[in-house]
């Protein structure tokens, strides 16, 4: 009668209702590890996007504050892999891949960054000064330093020089983009 029953099922139904092999156990936490060690790459700022649970958060934070000394770090990498059989590794591989995927700027963005741009390029420190009374979020040295550079360029170089300075302010007007 079991037969019969097992005939009725697909192959992946059987794979469910029979236990996991130790191989394929075994597999499984290897992935959670890779996964977890994955994890430990990032800031804890970034993690905070990630839906995790506290047990992991705080093993990661741990990790980080660990010396790199008697195999601490990697005993410590052991049981984040552990605890990170609970979770589910669709979510956080989602998660991480949208971490890493590079950041687009919109279109509203470049245009302001190319208007500021000008005006640097244009004024000089005075349009540093300008610009850092509306938009604080860039940094006075960072943009004189790349003035200097643009102007310090040959002619051929100064498109490259240009794009670091377009980069930077996109980048640091649309943190979050």
């Amino acid at each position: 009668m079991e037969q019969k029953n097992r005939e009725q099922h697909t192959d992946e139904e059987v794979q469910k209702l029979e236990p996991s092999s130790r191989t394929q156990k075994k597999k499984e936490a290897t992935k959670m590890q890779v996964l977890g060690e994955r994890l430990l790459e990032f800031k804890i700022t970034d993690l905070d996007k990630i839906p995790l649970p506290d047990r992991i958060r705080i093993a990661i934070t741990e990790y980080k504050r660990l010396p790199n000394s008697h195999g601490a770090k990697k005993r410590q990498k052991q049981y984040l892999g552990k605890i990170m059989r609970d979770c589910s590794r669709e979510e956080i591989n989602d998660a991480i891949n949208l971490l890493q995927s590079p950041r687009k700027t919109s279109p509203q963005s470049r245009i302001l960054a190319k208007e500021l741009i000008e005006i640097i390029l244009t004024a000089g420190d005075d349009g540093i000064n300008q610009i850092l009374t509306k938009h604080s979020r860039l940094q006075r040295q960072k943009l004189r330093q790349l003035f200097r550079e643009y102007s310090k360029a040959a002619e051929e170089n100064r498109a490259k020089c240009y794009k670091k300075l377009e980069s930077y302010i996109s980048k640091s007007l649309n943190p979050k983009e």
